[in-house]
């Protein structure tokens, strides 16, 4: 049942918390600093704070069926989250500011040769860090 059947129109739903981890991926479990914690649980990446006791979520994107693979550049600055889908998707976040930097493929470049499914794996150049 929805929320609409409830009654209760334009009441949106947020998680606080997500619990659990993907075991079936490799490598899903970072140290971001002395005290927090990125991990995959469901279609989402989730930073905990082990000091506040609070998490912060990435959503994977809408239209893809899963994340196959996450990667974490040297400098813990920034966030690569490859996803399952028709055409495989990979989005680089700044962890810090939880915002977008690129996806992979450009949506906006047709790329009509491109016809991979997924993203087994993923890793940052030590040299590219800006």
């Amino acid at each position: 049942m929805s929320l609409a059947g409830l009654g209760l129109q334009g009441i949106t739903v947020s998680p606080r918390f997500i619990f659990g981890v993907d075991g079936e991926l490799r490598n899903n479990l970072h140290l971001i600093d002395e005290h927090k914690l990125l991990y995959t649980a469901g279609h989402n990446i989730v930073v905990y704070s082990t000091d506040e006791k609070n998490q912060y979520f990435l959503q994977g994107q809408e239209g893809t069926e899963k994340i196959t693979t996450i990667a974490v550049s040297k400098s813990k600055k920034y966030l690569a989250v490859c996803e399952k889908a028709n055409r495989a998707m990979c989005t680089i976040y700044d962890i810090h500011s939880q915002k977008k930097r690129k996806t992979l493929p450009d949506p906006d470049i047709d790329c009509t040769d491109y016809q991979s499914k997924e993203f087994l794996s993923a890793c940052f150049s030590p040299k590219a860090e800006n």
